[in-house]
């Protein structure tokens, strides 16, 4: 008899544990698919003095280098007048793979935004030191702009 209870209340703990442990390995939520990133742009509610580029304009313009095969789509605007940093990129990649090094990219292009601004434009500089390069899933966006903080909240509204 004292057997039978052992066993059944071995039997017991190994289907908790084994329910426990399903439990913990469910599928993680996809993050943020089916995002429009130029209805996201729209929200922003830039200034005429930002350009809206298109991905070949923002490799010729930014000198990126970013893989046409690597985007699924892009938007981006920078600052007409050449001088102010205001700069907003936000890709969806297609794969985890190309989301990692299109991060590598933008993280070289924030990094040089930095450099080309430390001793010549301090205010710039300034802006620029609290902006950042995120991502989330396959999607990756560098918003440089005074109002960043703001901008960035929209965006993650959209992309969790």
């Amino acid at each position: 008899m004292k057997n039978a209870i052992t066993k059944a209340l071995s039997l017991a703990l190994i289907l908790i544990l084994a329910l426990s442990l399903a439990a913990c390995g469910g599928k993680k939520e996809a993050a943020a698919a089916n995002v429009d990133l130029a209805a996201v742009m729209s929200e922003f509610k830039l200034g005429e003095e930002m350009m809206s580029l298109d991905l070949t304009e923002l490799n010729d313009i930014c000198f990126l280098g970013l893989d046409e095969a690597d985007v699924k789509q892009c938007v981006a605007a920078i600052h007409s007048s050449g001088v102010n940093c205001d700069e907003i990129i936000m890709i969806e990649a297609k794969d985890a793979d190309a989301a990692g090094r299109v991060k590598a990219i933008l993280d070289d292009r924030y990094q040089t935004k930095l450099n080309e601004t430390e001793n010549y434009l301090p205010d710039e500089y300034a802006i620029i030191q609290k902006c950042s390069v995120t991502q989330s899933g396959n999607f990756v966006a560098m918003i440089v702009a005074p109002n960043a903080a703001e901008l960035t909240e929209i965006y993650k509204k959209y992309v969790k």
